[in-house]
């Protein structure tokens, strides 16, 4: 924790609204198979009990629901919304890492 640092809502951002996430990459062109058999044990390994309580004592939520569709979607939202972020503070925009974007276009069930 770092005591002198305000928070978004002390530096005027009341409405803000960040998160940390992890998820699970692999690369183009993974046979679907492959993919089915990575989310059954990964969404399997994210309901057990320890894994669940030992996160939640961090105060982390594990979610298990997400396809990997739905990650693609969740991913693409946050890149839009944080070259938002940058685009506003002024600050140089790495276009290689937004044109990456783009690498998630194939979603998947």
């Amino acid at each position: 924790m770092m005591l002198d640092v305000p928070t978004m809502a002390e530096a005027g951002l009341p409405s803000s609204e960040t998160s940390v996430w992890i998820g699970i990459f692999v690369p183009p062109n993974t046979p679907e198979p492959i993919i089915s058999i990575l989310s059954s044990a990964i969404r399997k390994a994210g309901e057990d009990p320890a894994l669940k309580n030992g996160f939640a004592n961090d105060g982390s939520v594990v979610v298990t629901d997400a396809m990997p569709a739905k990650f693609v979607e969740f991913l693409r939202q946050e890149i839009d919304r944080w070259v938002k972020v940058v685009k506003a503070s002024g600050q140089p925009l790495n276009e290689g890492m937004v044109k990456r974007r783009y690498v998630c276009r194939r979603s998947r069930n």
